[in-house]
């Protein structure tokens, strides 16, 4: 088997997707895992046979996972070219883009391509067509097949689940839970946190929101120990108006004003790596944030600043969740998104005088 280096050059220019004034504030735990951008990332993997990545281990995979975060879109392609491998990502990518082609020129080809491909995408009731895999940490690393290993340990990611193959990497064995598990008095569950949208004043243009708490999973041995990191992540969409209708179209995205009360999340470990003691993390990040130009924008933080080891337990419901996503063309217009303990205030009717949802912060308006 051929070794490669994953080579990561991050440019300060071309990765500042933030202003430079910009602040986060997560209380309860110090600063995030990162990369600093003008450092050079050597990190070994080896391209398996079947295209998916191999890591060395854990910790590279969280890494390079955060380090692809901060990627724009052409300088996660530009990866993938330089280092001949082929996401998930980039995969969905291809098939969403020719589905929303057939929208336009081909509509009686649509549910033919969504039938082929319904293992890879899928459509909401406004007519966006999104990946099952939700979790941008896992679109970036794993092949078309859900694929990514840790020192020849076979990971296998679907629509909720990670699952661990067995030695031979055929069977499955053991599989987590890791798209928003929830965990509530009577049950275990999985929930989704409710997909948003907000038309602009003008009817010209409209965004979309939606956003996850994700349990980012990685095996680590064929007995099934693994390691965790909570991540809290965004993703925003947009549409524009033609005489045909609303039309889906890549353009510029951003977040700001994030203000959330996450509860149950890990924030002290023993030495072996097992979680010591859960928390509550304040996450205050009021500045705009850019996630640049695309199909969709993808903001992604991670909660803690370490993994754990085996975390069986589920995560807790948030107390609240509150930001405001725009696109280009709805700015300064945008999804006001105001969750507090299973309820919201509906975007298009959040405006000042509109009574706050939560008791602790104020509602993030849509205009």
């Amino acid at each position: 088997m051929k070794s490669k280096n994953i080579i990561l050059l991050f440019c300060t220019s071309a990765l500042a997707l933030t202003s430079c004034e910009q602040t986060e504030v997560i209380e309860g735990t110090s600063a995030n895992i990162g990369i600093s951008p003008s450092i050079l990332v050597d990190v070994p993997y080896h391209i398996e046979n079947d295209g998916a990545l191999n890591f060395r281990s854990t910790k590279d995979y969280f890494e390079i996972s955060d380090s692809l975060s901060q990627l724009s879109e052409k300088e996660f392609r530009n990866w993938e070219t330089l280092n001949h491998f082929e996401s998930y990502r980039t995969f969905t990518d291809n098939i969403i883009e020719a589905i929303y082609t057939a929208m336009e020129n081909a509509p009686s080809k649509v549910t033919e391509l969504l039938n082929q491909n319904k293992q890879f995408v899928y459509m909401t009731k406004d007519s966006l067509i999104y990946s099952t895999i939700q979790s941008r940490a896992y679109q970036n690393v794993i092949n078309k097949n859900g694929i990514f290993y840790i020192n020849g340990i076979k990971n296998i990611v679907d629509s909720k689940y990670i699952t661990l193959a067995t030695t031979d990497n055929s069977k499955s064995i053991q599989r987590i839970a890791y798209l928003n598990p929830i965990s509530s008095k009577e049950r275990s569950e999985q929930i989704n946190f409710d997909l948003f949208s907000y038309t602009k004043s003008d009817n010209t243009k409209r965004a979309y929101a939606e956003c996850y708490l994700i349990k980012n999973t990685a095996f680590e041995d064929s007995h099934g120990s693994n390691q965790i990191m909570v991540q809290f992540q965004i993703k925003v969409d947009g549409k524009k108006k033609r005489p045909t209708g609303w039309k889906h179209y890549s353009t510029d995205y951003t977040v700001s004003q994030i203000k959330c009360i996450f509860n149950g999340i890990p924030t002290e470990v023993y030495p072996n790596g097992y979680v010591k003691s859960y928390g509550t993390i304040n996450l205050d990040v009021p500045a705009k944030i850019v996630l640049g130009e695309g199909k969709m924008g993808f903001y992604t933080k991670n909660l803690m600043n370490f993994s754990v080891r085996n975390m069986s337990d589920p995560l807790k419901a948030p107390d609240c969740i509150h930001f405001k996503a725009e696109t280009r063309g709805t700015s300064p217009e945008g999804v006001g998104y105001n969750y507090y303990k299973g309820k919201y205030i509906i975007p298009q009717n959040c405006i000042k005088g509109v009574s706050n949802i939560c008791p602790i912060h104020q509602n993030v308006y849509s205009k």
